[in-house]
């Protein structure tokens, strides 16, 4: 699997030790500033929210299949278990197509997200003969905690937790963070002044261009 330039924000050895403690994590992310640093995080300051998500020839759209494998994976890493939003309630899936539509964004960056999905599904054949969206929930979570060991998953998986983070912290009016479910989770509070209409994504872009 030949790797494309990529960032590695975020290292997640141990699946099982960030599930367990992964409020405090995020809050110590948060009191750190590290949260700021994370390269795209911007994006959920100024972008405008579009929840059609287009395709052409300088954005990608995920199909099906790998659409399944992003939010089956999304769930391990953020679970429905009740300590916490789940990927699926702070809109994570939605926000990761979201990103890899804008056409802004650095193709190569695009194509390894998208990439890591099929080799998710050719590592689930080659462990257990089935692709991954057959797997048993067990199976997927073993699959996870594999891969996150090896040099493309560690990688892989540290840039979609950087995409759920960014889809729990941003402001509501985004296409993350639901009426400030992430939010409330951490007892985060919004600095003023927040995000206007008038400096969302595609406006201040054009008044920069003026």
């Amino acid at each position: 699997m030949g790797l494309k330039k990529h960032i590695k924000p975020v290292s997640i050895n141990n699946i099982e030790q960030w599930q367990l403690s992964r409020k405090n994590f995020v809050k110590g992310l948060l009191l750190a500033g590290v949260i700021t640093q994370i390269p795209f995080l911007s994006a959920c300051e100024n972008k405008k929210i579009d929840t059609k998500i287009t395709s052409n020839n300088n954005t990608r759209k995920l199909n099906n299949t790998q659409l399944s494998i992003l939010k089956d994976i999304q769930l391990i890493l953020l679970p429905n278990d009740k300590n916490g939003p789940s990927a699926t309630d702070i809109n994570a899936d939605k926000y990761l197509q979201w990103v890899i539509s804008d056409q802004r964004m650095d193709s190569d960056e695009v194509e390894y997200i998208v990439n890591g999905l099929t080799w998710v599904n050719e590592t689930a054949v080659e462990e257990y003969k089935q692709i991954f969206i057959k797997l048993s929930l067990s199976e997927k979570k073993e699959l996870v905690a594999k891969i996150s060991k090896l040099n493309w998953g560690e990688s892989w998986l540290s840039i979609i937790l950087t995409l759920i983070f960014e889809a729990l912290l941003c402001d509501p009016q985004y296409i993350g963070n639901p009426n400030s479910i992430g939010w409330k989770w951490l007892n985060y509070y919004a600095g003023n002044p927040r995000p206007t209409q008038e400096l969302l994504y595609d406006k201040i872009l054009e008044t920069i261009k003026n």
